[in-house]
């Protein structure tokens, strides 16, 4: 895949994305963490069903910027071959 002038606009979305995903995950990080440990260890909620939740809450946030990530990646690759094909027509 050659880098043609054209594809500037995909790479600027793309960096831009990444920033601005990576600075919302980075900002709702410490509240997050916050929330976890405030109710994971309070006596209060010493149930089985909420000490799961938390768990797997916490495993969802640590892992959802692979996906957000490949999501981004896959979308950059299509818009890139979709102008490819769009300017070898016309």
């Amino acid at each position: 895949m050659e880098i043609k002038k054209n594809h500037g606009f995909v790479y600027v979305v793309f960096i831009l994305g990444i920033f601005v995903i990576g600075l919302a995950w980075v900002l709702l990080s410490r509240p997050m963490q916050y929330t976890y440990d405030t109710a994971y260890n309070s006596t209060y909620l010493e149930d089985e069903v909420y000490q799961e939740f938390f768990i797997r809450t916490k495993t969802i946030w640590s892992w959802i910027l692979l996906p957000i990530g490949l999501a981004l990646i896959i979308g950059s690759i299509l818009k890139i071959m979709q102008r490819n094909m769009l300017d070898g027509m016309g």
